[in-house]
């Protein structure tokens, strides 16, 4: 019998890539690599409930009497504003990841090393 084999879903990936970033961004700042082990979870958790993946289903219905160019026209617009609203959606979220980040070393620092390091 064939064995299955798993493989991590397209979360779990991206997650990786992520941890593999931030060992390497942070390999070189004092303490950088213990630091950024300790936060690694806190980030992940945090990570997992701001970014899990979603898709935005659009049903409308284009009342008649309308060409077949307005009805497309119509539909064009409508992704076109979906895709922005996705577009600002992921710009606000790195920004809000960027922020954790960057408070949560912090924090792990001085719980590593106390506030007068």
């Amino acid at each position: 019998m064939a064995q299955i084999i798993q493989f991590p879903g397209l979360e779990e990936r991206e997650w990786h890539g992520i941890e593999e970033d931030l060992r390497r961004d942070f390999a070189d700042l004092p303490d950088g690599p213990g630091t950024i082990e300790e936060c690694l979870p806190v980030l992940r958790e945090h990570w997992k409930a701001v970014y899990p993946a979603f898709s935005v289903p659009v049903s409308y219905e284009i009342p008649e009497p309308v060409s077949e160019a307005q009805r497309e026209a119509i539909a064009s617009a409508v992704s076109a504003g979906v895709n922005a609203v996705a577009a600002q959606l992921r710009k606000e979220r790195a920004r809000s990841f960027a922020a954790i980040i960057g408070s949560e070393y912090k924090a792990a620092y001085f719980r590593r090393n106390g506030p007068h390091v």
